[in-house]
């Protein structure tokens, strides 16, 4: 069996967490939910705010996900052929004509 990368697993984690959450996350509160320290969990939000996928709010300093990963999932269901797949049930739906 394969071993996952810690990191790895906390950043999912956090993507998890803010992906469920309706509101803005502050650090503390990902740190109790994920199990790990806040200075850790501040250095991976920090880079997920530099690549883009989280913002941090200016009054609140707490943090939501951005539009990247959404952007993520339609570049790929491109490169997957969906668009390709569902075109023509689309196109039966469009009560327009």
């Amino acid at each position: 069996m394969a071993r996952e990368v810690a990191g790895i697993v906390r950043v999912m984690q956090i993507l998890e967490s803010l992906a469920v959450s309706p509101d803005c996350i502050a650090v503390r509160d990902l740190s109790r939910t994920i199990g790990c320290g806040k200075g850790t969990i501040s250095k991976m939000l920090g880079t997920l705010e530099r690549r883009h996928y989280v913002r941090r709010g200016a009054a609140s300093g707490r943090f939501t996900l951005t539009w990247r990963l959404l952007a993520l999932a339609f570049g790929h269901s491109d490169q997957a052929g969906m668009p390709r797949v569902f075109l023509p049930v689309l196109q039966e739906l469009d009560l327009t004509s």
